[in-house]
């Protein structure tokens, strides 16, 4: 009987048949040993289960002829295994057939001889190829006939001697799984009932088990229990324990029971390149040289022992042996060193071929020794038809290196490049043609020619308005320039000379009317239509309802205000006063020919900056708080910062309404233009309420700008005058001012000994940073600074400059830091 263990998908060991139960090892009586054949079947051409569902096992034993019959269904994939071990019925040469089948049909078969060696797991694979065996004449007992059943067989597991490395390599691939028993409950095989008791013989008899007894396993008078196996022989001494077998090795009497002593071979030499074989009858041992597959021939790599020659090139299989003809199979049968030598080719190779359409494939050389047709490569992105299917890179992306047309986000035709990875990139605009449409998505039409073909253009006329001129199909501009009819904006737009003809006044003209009290009002043109009449503002201590409001002199305050003068909000600006007759006086500078007066009310501690530097003519100022004449005097200037014009900075002034007198040294009514700047108090040069003067020829300046206040920001973001950052400017800032009594180019810089992201600007009014006042503005121009928290954060300003007084101011960028430190600003041109 023999023991075979489930058939296993390789290599997890997974039962596919859970009928299919194992019969445990029956070996010699004495000490087992782990002994087995692993048949492993695989496939190169039958698909699972496609061409394959079921693969039958017919195990023979040559000596009893004892034969065990298995059949699988197949769900999963090559390869498969079997385990087949010996029994008691058979433990020497096995004849293992497959066949692979497809329902009922018969699709290939494959036959190999095999012999069990003691201790080993030997591991026996089978190639199945496609088709069914090519015998078409009766059955002859399991032979094809003209030669074996299958010539497509694998190369042996092992062609050297039994070596401890070939043996741990075969031990390693051996049946991982404990043997399964049915039982008593039922069975299909013989080996389905295997009790695990060495002395009974087991079957399978109408569905059930019968375990019979076999005394002659025993030792000499004694009997097998069928649940216990031999019972221990009891013994008076250790020449008493002797069982009278030869070849079940000797027996030693230990407490008075019989047992195997290290389950020895009396015939094992502990020569892995002998057959060791005992005799019982005679008492011997027979050695001859090791011969696996029993086809006569020793193995070529054992010395010739017992007249076995030594000289089979595979000693596991039979069919391999010198003088055996060379079929086509795959092996080297006749040991002459070549594989399939009489063909064109050795079974089961393959080798590299050029395609049918170029690309580098795979040819096989199959069942009858030819090669086959070369098989074409799987597709890789490479720009090559790889598997001759007629498309480039097919299933793997685009055809790598060739370029396809796209619709590009404008609407026209471009084209798209396939890269290295078959992966289109963008789509490329193509170059700009003249049809009237923007080709290369710029936002432009027909850029790059004359004109948009079709689309009329704007053009500046002969009196600088826009007209409009056509655009030819070619897309050649039309000659004349067409002028737009006459608008209403104080622009001559039709160019006949004329402006806003047809229209009551031109925008923004301003014409003095009676208001509905009787005040001296203004009308203004908008919109080209004269304005209603706007009373002026109340004129405080006149006796008169200046604003038609029905009453006189209101709003104005308590203590006298000089009559006509012009009020001022904090925190001031530039205003155009004109001078009349003098009535007062300051305490410097003579001033005693025509003046002006403004006035102004704060409610808390403030600083308050006078100048007429913008008109640089000869005045004086003074301030009296309260009163017109006789009030207090708070402060006097004549001719400051080296010029003929005054400056006067009222530091920490106390609430209250104060008179501001704008004197002049001739009788003559003139218009001058006054700054005057009103804030709380704070530092010096904080704020424009008390700037900080640069006087004429200074060349430095340095200081720090951390502990000021962050008052103003750099408001321009367009025009000659923005910086490059819009946000720029929003840090603590200083103030200063200065005066050019000519024409001058003024250059600031703070490229070198600036610690700090600075930002300059400069304007001609301080309080206004709109496009006009602001004459230069600069953020992080001086290059690479070494030194600096941001090495590119320095600053410097240029600015040609008319007459005239200038704020600057020196800020920082207004970042999370860098924003305030020392400066040192070096300075030309005053």
């Amino acid at each position: 009987m023999l023991g075979i263990a489930p058939m296993n998908r390789w290599p997890t060991w997974r039962a596919l048949a859970s009928l299919v139960l194992l019969a445990a090892l029956a070996l010699v009586p004495g000490c087992g040993e782990a002994t087995s054949i692993l048949v492993r079947v695989t496939s190169s051409t039958l698909r699972v289960p496609a061409d394959v569902d079921r693969l039958d096992f017919t195990i023979r034993g040559e000596t009893t002829g004892h034969v065990e019959n298995r059949s699988f269904a197949l769900t999963e994939g090559w390869p498969h295994s079997l385990s087949i071990r010996p029994g008691p019925t058979e433990a020497n040469r096995v004849t293992i057939t497959v066949q692979a089948r497809h329902g009922t049909a018969l699709v290939a078969e494959a036959m190999r001889t095999e012999a069990f060696v003691r201790g080993t797991d030997l591991v026996v694979d089978i190639e199945l190829g496609g088709g069914p065996p090519a015998d078409a004449g009766p059955t002859d007992g399991g032979l094809v006939d003209g030669g074996p059943r299958d010539a497509g067989v694998d190369a042996p597991s092992d062609a050297g001697p039994p070596d401890a490395a070939l043996d741990a390599a075969r031990d390693a691939s051996s049946d991982a799984e404990p043997d399964a028993r049915m039982g008593d409950a039922g069975c299909l095989h013989a080996s389905d009932c295997d009790d695990g008791v060495a002395c009974t013989n087991d079957d399978c008899v109408g569905g059930a088990c019968t375990h019979e007894p076999d005394d002659s396993v025993c030792a000499v008078g004694s009997t097998c229990d069928v649940m216990v196996g031999c019972p221990p022989r009891v013994c008076a001494s250790a020449s008493a324990s002797d069982d009278g077998r030869f070849c079940n090795g000797p027996e030693s009497c230990d407490g008075g029971t019989m047992t195997c002593v290290g389950g020895l071979d009396p015939c094992d030499d502990g020569d892995d390149c002998t057959d060791d074989r005992c005799d019982e009858s005679a008492d011997a041992c027979h050695h001859t040289t090791r011969d696996f597959d029993r086809d006569g021939a020793g193995d070529a790599a054992c010395p010739a022992v017992g007249g076995v020659p030594a000289t089979d090139c595979d000693d596991h299989r039979a069919e391999v042996v010198p003088g055996a003809p060379d079929v086509c199979d795959g092996l080297d049968n006749d040991c002459a060193g070549g594989c399939d030598s009489r063909s064109t080719c050795c079974r089961g190779t393959t080798q590299p071929c050029t395609t049918m359409c170029g690309t580098t494939g795979e040819r096989t050389c199959g069942i009858t020794c030819g090669w086959s047709i070369c098989s074409p490569p799987a597709e890789t992105c490479n720009g090559v038809d790889d598997d001759c299917n007629g498309a480039c890179d097919d299933g793997v992306g685009c055809c790598a290196g060739t370029s396809a047309s796209c619709t590009t986000s404008c609407g026209s035709t471009g084209t798209r490049l396939c890269g290295s990875d078959c992966a289109y990139g963008a789509c490329v605009a193509p170059a700009e043609t003249c049809n009237g449409r923007d080709d290369d998505c710029d936002g432009a039409c027909d850029d790059g020619f004359a004109c948009c073909a079709g689309v009329p253009s704007s053009c500046t006329t002969v009196c600088g308005s826009t007209g409009t001129r056509s655009c030819s199909a070619s897309c050649v501009a039309g000659a004349a320039c067409t002028p737009p009819a006459e608008i209403c904006n104080d622009v001559d737009d039709n160019c006949d000379s004329v402006i806003d003809e047809g229209f009551s006044c031109r925008n923004g003209a301003i014409r003095t009317c009676t208001a509905s009290c009787g005040s001296v009002g203004t009308q203004t043109c908008a919109s080209c239509e004269w304005g209603a009449c706007t009373p002026p503002t109340e004129i405080c201590f006149n006796s008169f309802d200046d604003d038609c409001d029905m009453v006189v002199d209101d709003g104005c305050p308590s203590c006298g205000v000089c009559p006509g003068a012009t009020t001022v909000s904090a925190p001031g600006g530039r205003y155009t006063v004109t001078t009349s007759a003098s009535s007062t006086s300051g305490s410097c500078g003579g001033g005693s020919g025509a003046e002006a007066t403004l006035s102004f009310s704060i409610s808390s501690t403030s600083d308050v900056f006078i100048t007429t530097h913008q008109s640089l003519r000869d005045t004086v100022i003074y301030v009296r708080q309260c009163a017109c004449v006789g009030g207090p005097e708070m402060g006097c200037n004549d001719d400051a910062n080296g010029v003929t014009s005054s400056a006067l900075a009222l530091s920490d002034l106390a609430p209250g309404t104060y008179n501001v007198f704008i004197d002049t040294k001739t009788p003559s009514s003139q218009a001058i233009t006054v700054d005057l700047f009103i804030n709380d108090a704070t530092l010096e040069a904080d704020r424009c309420g008390q700037p900080f003067s640069l006087n004429p020829g200074t060349t430095t300046l340095t200081g720090n700008t951390c502990g000021y206040q962050n008052d103003y920001d750099n408001q321009v973001v367009a025009g000659p005058t923005a910086c490059p950052f819009a946000a720029g400017g929003d840090a603590e800032d200083v103030l200063v001012y200065f005066v050019v009594p000519t024409a001058r180019m003024v250059t600031v810089s703070g490229c070198t000994g600036t610690a700090y992201d600075q930002v300059l600007y400069l304007r001609n009014n301080c309080v206004d940073g709109t496009l006009g006042a602001q004459l230069a503005c600069s953020d992080d121009n001086c290059g690479a600074v070494s030194g600096m928290c941001d090495s590119t954060a320095a600053s410097s300003i240029s600015a040609m400059l008319s007459p005239g007084i200038y704020y600057m101011f020196i800020d920082g960028y207004g970042g999370p830091s860098c924003n305030c430190g020392n400066f040192s600003l070096a300075i030309t041109g005053l």
